[in-house]
């Protein structure tokens, strides 16, 4: 066994892998669903493979000839990587495209190395050059994603950076390295290795280094708003309506709160998968009702909050009474036929941007229509107006 430079710059990159196949198997452990992580990490260890296997031949441990199995683990990391990428980013590769440019490289490459000794590098080339057109695929889908958002662009330029490698770069190298008639074979397949791995590491601990920090910003982001967020029904919960209000400046608004009449009773005539059922009925009510600006919430139990900017007091009083009279007509599946579910609602409005005051004062109102007998809307004014089912 010796130690050599391309032996020690491909061990080197095999610790930076093995770092990134820890967070990204970390990462896909606390959610199982993101299949483009499973990729991820499958790509780290086919990368890892070819390392080893790169290692084994410099040193001495495996023929030369075992550096066509290390570009055919090289090809399953760069599938793996692509469909990854089309994954994540949304990009339109078609996975047919993929496997006939690595079907045609493995071919091209077990073809070379059976006709061309295998201690000469040019019996890579034809492996290599598939490499470069997935690369090339890759970029172009990239650069013409429609949303394309900054870190897609970065994968873009990411791509053909490496397609150039491979399509350009190597071959060069390859032609240099076989003028070198004082080395021997497994000489100028280490230069060969030392640089082109040189080259490889950077750009790949780059583009991993953007995969997982753009990993763990979804992932933020995603704890963020399920923090934000009533599971049952997809509303903001208290905390996010308050986060999704506070600081607004559109004057005057109205908050209304809302509450299910009766909703205990539900629960003990009916079950709470017919409880849930009536909270998610009303929610979607509430989603349908809404206009862009409008902001509505679950805020605990049967309870909802809906924040209305630029709206004054009439208009949200009249906008709380359409939504009483849809829910009382709705049609619920999980409660008997003829069942009526109903719901009170207290309006208010803002001048002051108070919202919190105004949540207040809402559900006062919320309280006057509760005792008025329930199924109507009320409004906290100098002068309440109070509209009765009747109405």
């Amino acid at each position: 066994m010796q130690l050599t430079i391309g032996g020690v710059i491909t061990f080197i990159g095999l610790l930076a892998g093995l770092n990134f196949f820890g967070l990204f198997l970390a990462v896909w452990l606390t959610d199982r669903t993101a299949r483009h992580l499973a990729l991820y990490v499958g790509c780290t260890v086919f990368f890892g493979l070819s390392g080893v296997l790169d290692i084994s031949v410099l040193s001495g441990g495996l023929p030369t000839g075992a550096q066509s199995l290390s570009r055919a683990m090289d090809t399953a990391a760069l599938v793996l990587v692509v469909r990854g990428m089309s994954m994540d980013f949304g990009l339109r590769i078609p996975d047919r495209h993929i496997y006939v440019l690595a079907g045609l490289g493995l071919i091209t490459g077990l073809a070379q190395s059976v006709l061309q000794p295998p201690e000469e590098v040019w019996h890579l080339s034809g492996i290599v050059v598939s490499h470069g057109m997935l690369m090339l695929l890759l970029a172009r889908a990239a650069f013409i994603h429609r949303h394309s958002q900054p870190t897609v662009r970065i994968i873009g330029a990411f791509g053909l950076i490496f397609a150039v490698d491979y399509l350009a770069f190597h071959p060069f190298l390859a032609s240099h390295v076989s003028g070198l008639v004082n080395y021997t074979g497994l000489q100028r397949l280490d230069v060969y290795i030392s640089v082109t791995n040189t080259v490889f590491l950077v750009f790949a601990f780059a583009i991993s280094a953007v995969l997982f920090f753009n990993t763990m910003n979804r992932l933020v982001i995603a704890y963020r708003n399920a923090s934000l967020t009533d599971p049952l029904t997809g509303l903001c919960n208290r905390r996010g309506f308050f986060a999704a209000v506070s600081g607004t400046s559109a004057q005057p608004a109205c908050i209304i709160m809302a509450d299910i009449d009766h909703f205990k009773q539900i629960n003990d005539r009916f079950g709470h998968d017919a409880g849930d059922d009536t909270i998610i009925t009303v929610a979607s009510i509430l989603k349908e009702a809404a206009l862009p600006t409008t902001v509505y919430g679950r805020l605990g139990g049967e309870e909802f909050g809906i924040f209305l900017p630029n709206t004054p007091l009439a208009a949200g009083h009249a906008f709380a009474n359409a939504l009483r009279m849809v829910i009382e007509a709705r049609i619920h599946d999980s409660l008997p036929q003829g069942y009526q579910v109903t719901a009170s609602l207290g309006v208010c409005e803002i001048t002051n941007g108070d919202t919190r005051d105004g949540l207040r004062r809402a559900d006062a109102a919320l309280y006057q229509a509760k005792n008025g007998g329930r199924n109507r809307v009320c409004s906290n004014a100098d002068l309440p107006v109070t509209l009765d089912a009747a109405a």
